[in-house]
């Protein structure tokens, strides 16, 4: 996911602890594996002729990913039941974060908290995608939406 978000475009990868995420991270081991993320994202960014280079997070809870959004981005939080990314209105937006859950999608109390934090709930369809093609998808959605895929 990584690679093909920095392939695709993406400026800021902030990986967050859901409640049903496989893996847990915290510590040293989320440090670890956000050092790791930045090599393969220097490597996709050469490889596709990026100069620039995606901020990548380390691991930390969904509140402070949140919290992390820049002024005047638009955020989505992906759902099963959320509207057309195309629906949203997002044009105009500085930026879009996008919010996608682990396997088995956000719970109920991280949805809350996505709203309560101005997000909108968007959707891919009746497809069921794994986390991270859903990441992919929606990088390349929303690119083609406000960003530089034309």
């Amino acid at each position: 996911m990584v690679q093909k978000a920095t392939e695709l475009g993406a400026s800021r990868l902030v990986p967050f602890a859901a409640e049903r995420s496989v893996v847990q991270l915290d510590g040293e081991k989320a440090a670890e594996r956000a050092e790791r993320w930045r090599r393969i994202a220097a490597e996709a960014a050469r490889q596709c002729g990026r100069t620039d280079l995606p901020e990548v997070a380390v691991p930390g809870p969904l509140a402070a990913a949140l919290a992390a959004v820049p002024a005047g981005f638009r955020t989505v939080a992906l759902h099963g039941g959320g509207a057309p990314l195309g629906q949203l209105g997002l044009e105009g937006a500085a930026g879009v974060a996008a919010v996608i859950g682990p396997e088995g999608g956000l719970t109920e109390g991280e949805l809350s908290a996505c709203r309560s934090a101005g997000a909108l709930l968007g959707g891919l369809g009746p497809r069921t995608l794994r986390a991270e093609t859903a990441a992919i998808a929606v990088v390349a959605l929303l690119q083609g939406l406000v960003g530089d895929i034309r």
